[in-house]
């Protein structure tokens, strides 16, 4: 009895055509145009991408290796799928060797002609599957290309090196130049549609890179893959600055003094806000510092120096904190404290914009409500359109901030959340420090306050002399540092960037504050101090002396409050003098008494 051994069917035939369907390393696509064994021409279906390959490539077989037919769309009408299933039930009732009379009735029975039965048996053969029997739907191939190899290489020379380039050509542009380039090769020129088609069906990262360069198109093409995902409640933390949307006036007079800077801080799984710091200065370590603290800490001490009694339970040491690449989040004290306190930093992944979505959808969200505001300057000028922000503004930094405070304890953390499955973030907050029998447990807190922001706050290393401590030109002195005099040691000691009246020299753990060794000065700001230096160079090449940055700065204040009443960059200038409670409370010194060395001061606590 002999064996018969089962040989597996061999695939489908490979017919290259206009408006077949095949596999292109992986991707559908469609045969547009055959110019040669060499050149077909094709249009992947999910970029609507054209791409070149060779029927060598074709025939390797596989999505991986090259391309297989793909006999029939995959979104088949309904109608055309029944009718197919209809012909493969028949078909497959037919002998491999049937006769004339019982393709004749098959084809009776569906009225259609014998000739029809005997195409429909051919490609039943090549593909017993339903499929194989599939209608193409009628009418041109969606995305076809019939304008004939001349004029779609002119489209693909001019889009090559006319549309792809830094200059950003518009698409009339484009089709200006392929009119032009059409008539000096006697050929019908392409129509706007046509070349608009072809453009929008090309690949948009590509065409970004070009026209954007790199870095901008991957953060708006490239795919969004992989996201940050908290744990729990304090596990990841973002923050990120954002310019506000709004013209503030000045607390004197009421005029425009500019637009504020705020620093926010989000907590991924709850999407709480857990703190904000808002100023006029641009960016710098210390609104980080002062923005960390507010997130960190209770909130109410601060809530009542708003005189507001709001509900803002939102405060806790967070394990890792997450932030875009720029300089202010690279600071090293800002490192240095938060390795101390076991917070880990994140910095964002290179041109992944998806990574800061939290902070950056939250900040979009504020910006929003920003615009309801008197003198808002929208998002941009189209939408500001012939608004005069500067005429209705009103709003001053403090009413901002209270209203800010309102924004989110108010709005914000009590809205329904979509992302967190419909609860509001106020609402998560709880549940996350909620136990199961009900008893609420607090959030993990750093004891000492005053030690956390100091070490945030910039530094520079210095020794302590006889005549005290030189920072940036201005001399500091305490009869607590006399123990400290030559002692060969360099301190680090932190300044505040907005209120340089009191700086803090870390010593054993402690922090020291130094105020100004001339104490009838007023404090003032690190840009004040560069301002005066940056004039004095001007004047005379040489190193100024403390009295004359102190002789100028007090002329820069008169000079800057003559101006005021005509000059915004005056009137922001006299807003971003430092006010007594900015920065870290100081310990204020009783000069009455003796120097007490600080070995002794701190044996004596308990």
């Amino acid at each position: 009895m002999k064996t018969h051994i089962q040989v597996p069917k061999p695939p489908p035939v490979l017919r290259i055509a206009p408006g077949a369907r095949v596999h292109h390393n992986g991707q559908a696509a469609t045969v547009l145009a055959v110019y040669g064994a060499d050149r077909i021409l094709l249009q992947l279906q999910h970029t609507r991408t054209s791409v070149e390959t060779s029927a060598e490539a074709l025939c390797t077989g596989g999505p991986n290796g090259g391309a297989v037919v793909i006999a029939h769309p995959i979104d088949a009408d309904p109608v055309l799928e029944a009718k197919a299933k209809t012909w493969t039930a028949a078909l497959a009732r037919l002998p491999a060797r049937s006769s004339k009379l019982e393709k004749t009735r098959i084809a009776e029975a569906i009225s259609v002609s014998v000739r029809t039965v005997y195409r429909r048996l051919r490609k039943f053969r090549e593909d017993p599957s339903v499929t194989g029997q599939l209608d193409a739907p009628p009418g041109p191939l969606r995305g076809s290309r019939r304008l004939g190899a001349v004029r779609e290489e002119i489209f693909e020379r001019a889009y090559n090196e006319r549309y792809l380039t830094r200059e950003k050509p518009s698409i009339k542009a484009l089709h200006k130049h392929i009119r032009r380039v059409c008539a000096r090769a006697h050929v019908p020129a392409l129509s706007y549609h046509a070349v608009r088609d072809r453009v929008r069906a090309k690949n948009r990262l590509r065409a970004d890179e070009a026209r954007l360069g790199w870095h901008q198109a991957h953060a708006t093409q490239a795919p969004a893959v992989g996201a940050l995902k908290a744990k729990q409640a304090l596990s990841d933390v973002q923050i990120d600055h954002v310019l506000c949307d709004l013209q503030v006036t000045s607390e004197l007079d009421g005029k425009v003094i500019g637009r504020p800077w705020i620093t926010l801080a989000i907590d991924v799984f709850t999407r709480c806000v857990l703190g904000f710091y808002l100023g006029l200065e641009d960016p710098n370590q210390t609104s980080v510092a002062l923005c960390l603290a507010r997130a960190i800490f209770p909130k109410g001490e601060w809530l009542r120096t708003l005189g507001e009694d709001v509900d803002y339970p939102m405060f806790g040491k967070f394990d890792r904190m997450h932030w875009d690449n720029a300089k202010t989040f690279q600071a090293g004290g800002i490192a240095t404290q938060c390795e101390r306190y076991g917070i880990e930093l994140v910095p964002r992944p290179p041109r992944c914009p998806h990574y800061g979505a939290y902070i950056e959808r939250y900040a979009g969200t504020l910006m929003g409500a920003m615009h309801n505001l008197p003198g808002t300057t929208f998002s941009n000028v189209k939408q500001k359109g012939d608004y005069d922000s500067e005429a209705r503004a009103c709003m001053t930094m403090p009413a901002l901030e209270r209203w800010i405070l309102h924004q989110v304890c108010g709005v914000y953390h009590n809205e329904e959340h979509r992302g967190l499955g419909g609860i509001s973030p106020a609402t998560a907050w709880r549940l996350a420090w909620e136990m199961p029998d009900g008893e609420l447990r607090l959030p993990p807190l750093i004891s000492d306050r005053r030690e956390f922001v100091c070490g945030l706050l910039p530094f520079e290393e210095r020794c302590v002399r006889r005549d005290g401590i030189s920072l940036f030109g201005i001399h500091y002195w305490d009869p607590i540092l006399a123990p400290l005099i030559n002692d060969g040691t360099k301190y680090r000691v932190h300044y505040h960037q907005g209120n340089m009246g009191v700086i803090h020299l870390c010593w054993r753990g402690q922090y020291l504050d130094v105020p100004l060794r001339d104490r009838t000065r007023r404090p003032f700001a690190r840009w004040e101090l560069d301002d005066a230096r940056r004039l004095l160079k001007s004047h005379h090449n040489k190193a100024a002396s403390e009295s004359a940055l102190f002789h100028t700065l007090d002329q820069q204040d008169r000079i800057v409050d003559e101006s005021a009443a005509h000059s915004r960059r005056a009137r922001r200038k006299q807003a971003l003098r430092p006010r007594p409670a900015d920065g870290p409370p100081p310990t204020v010194p009783d000069y009455g008494r003796p120097a007490i060395p600080p070995t002794a001061r701190w044996e004596d606590e308990p």
